[in-house]
């Protein structure tokens, strides 16, 4: 391959991005040649290690990563529900202000208790909802097992991880 352009040496904000496939984890001896013309002007030649480590996760709800869903929600906050009848039957309107109300209370209460919240199984009205990537598992890659992993991993060092969550909400490991 020819190339043409200004390369330098002493710093690492080259122009150029060289990307190259090797078969999988091991050791590889990479050369460069730096050609003027036919002639080769500078040679370069490093090892190249590549790692790909394997972390498997597993757990309840925090290890699921419920509390990050991949797309976050957004409580709905107080929403009357009002129509164009209610303009006209006032006590109508009345009973959908007051339901509206006592559901934003509600909301606004589970928010400020959450203990409270979780023991009485509240949930807080969401629209848009949250999405998690496997929704019945409540699993989701912001899970902070899926940010340990990411952070371990380094390419530009050669090491790669592969990252297995099996995180479920509501699992019990009861003995050991």
């Amino acid at each position: 391959m020819t190339t043409t352009g200004v390369f330098h040496d002493e710093r690492d904000d080259n122009a150029w991005n060289w990307r190259f496939a090797v078969p999988g984890p091991g050791t590889y001896t990479v050369t460069v040649n730096r050609m003027s013309g036919r002639t080769v002007n500078v040679t370069h030649t490093a090892k190249l290690t590549i790692e790909d480590w394997l972390m498997v996760s597993i757990g309840d709800s925090a290890a699921s990563g419920e509390g990050n869903p991949d797309v976050p929600g957004t409580p709905s906050g107080f929403d009357p529900d009002l129509s164009i009848w209610d303009v006209f039957v006032p006590g109508l309107a009345l009973y959908h202000l007051s339901k509206g109300a006592y559901k934003w209370a509600d909301d606004a209460l589970d928010k400020a208790v959450p203990q409270l919240a979780r023991h009485g199984h509240a949930k807080i009205a969401m629209n848009p909802a949250p999405v998690w990537q496997e929704p019945l598992a409540h699993r989701s890659l912001r899970s902070g097992h899926a940010h340990a992993a990411a952070l371990l991993e380094d390419r530009a060092k050669g090491r790669v991880i592969t990252f297995l969550p099996f995180g479920r909400t509501g699992s019990e490991i009861p003995m050991g």
